[in-house]
């Protein structure tokens, strides 16, 4: 049995290389050290990425248009300090990375993933109430200057990280750290010239028509708000339908429309209730995938939501937003996306998104 494996894992490390040539445009390793953002103590962390950037065969138009951005994979190793305590985290993310032309230029990167945590009991992350499981979503922003040479690009920059599990489970307040990096990466081939002119001429050029976007969405667990803490209700189902005017332009595609969410419990101490949500918003669109942000704004009946709370009445307003990933397949999407208002996160939603073009004909 141990040679069995002696053997894979020998196979792995020979193949694997000729992997990433064969199926990889370029590899990158960076490390780093930061610090929480927090005021309330002093986390240390130094971290170690390494990514895999562009496959080859997803050389679309959208990679070689204005800004050349790209699609990176990356797997980092972090490890946090604090008065003698530590814990690690491994964490793995899709980015989408912008990228200048000129020999000295510069980078900018979002992404966003899953991370794993060794451990969140230690002091400096339970008695803040930062993390409240192992599991946990990352949102990844990072900037940086690079310098180019022939193939070899070194930079430096800075990663901010937030770590937070969308309070599936409380008390849970995310975990935000920033770290300054240095890195190399090592490109084994560039999109050719005349490649990323011919793209740009094409979709200078290219029309697409108005859309209806149907969407429909569950979510298991909600948070309900009141005067003076957020209060999590296990026992609720959200459903959620809308319908939205959009039209795409290049990759971006913007939209406006009507939100309404079904919240229904099982608990006696709530009411099943209805939101109704103004919302605008757009897709950033790479190729079949695209990053989802919508903004709007959130009315309700706080009495409808807490019957037994007499501090809250009337009709309450609030900033709403949702930030997700759609992958899309001809007219129809699927998705994951973040729920929340503009002072915490409410819950998860995997959704679906059915889109019909309107005047198509005008456009072909």
């Amino acid at each position: 049995m141990g040679q069995r494996i002696y053997f894979t894992l020998l196979v792995f490390l020979f193949l694997f290389p000729g992997f990433v040539i064969s199926q990889v445009s370029s590899v990158s390793v960076n490390a780093g050290y930061g610090r929480n953002l927090h005021y309330k103590n002093d986390i240390r962390l130094s971290n170690l990425s390494v990514s895999l950037l562009e496959f080859k065969e997803k050389n679309k138009d959208w990679m070689v248009f204005y800004g050349h951005p790209k699609v990176g994979y990356f797997f980092n190793y972090s490890h946090f300090t604090s008065g003698g305590y530590k814990t690690d985290s491994y964490s793995a993310y899709p980015a989408v990375i912008f990228k200048g032309k000129s020999r000295l230029t510069y980078e900018a990167m979002i992404g966003a993933g899953l991370s794993y945590f060794s451990s969140i009991d230690v002091p400096f992350l339970s008695e803040n109430e930062y993390l409240a499981s192992r599991l946990d979503w990352l949102f990844v922003i990072s900037a940086k200057l690079v310098y180019r040479l022939d193939r070899l690009n070194f930079y430096t920059g800075f990663n901010i990280f937030h770590n937070s599990n969308a309070s599936v489970k409380l008390p849970n307040h995310g975990l935000n750290t920033i770290s300054g990096i240095l890195g190399v990466e090592y490109q084994f081939r560039d999109v050719k010239r005349e490649e990323k002119v011919r793209s740009k001429k094409e979709l200078q050029f290219k029309r697409y028509p108005f859309n209806l976007e149907f969407e429909f969405g569950v979510g298991p667990k909600y948070i309900l708000y009141n005067t003076t803490n957020f209060i999590f209700e296990k026992n609720a189902a959200i459903f959620s339908g809308a319908v939205y005017l959009a039209r795409r332009f290049k990759f971006f595609k913007p939209r406006i429309g009507l939100r309404i969410t079904d919240y229904k419990s099982h608990s006696y101490e709530y009411h099943n209730h209805m939101n109704y949500i103004i919302m605008g918003g757009n897709d950033f669109i790479f190729g079949r995938l695209s990053i989802l942000l919508n903004i709007g704004y959130l009315a309700h009946k706080n009495n409808a939501l807490l019957p037994w709370n007499t501090t809250m009445s009337g009709i309450e307003v609030r900033l709403y937003e949702q930030l997700g990933m759609v992958y899309n397949l001809n007219n129809v999407g699927i998705g994951l996306r973040l729920n929340a208002r503009a002072d915490a996160s409410e819950y998860m939603e995997l959704f679906l998104k059915y889109s019909i073009p309107v005047n198509k004909h005008r456009f072909e």
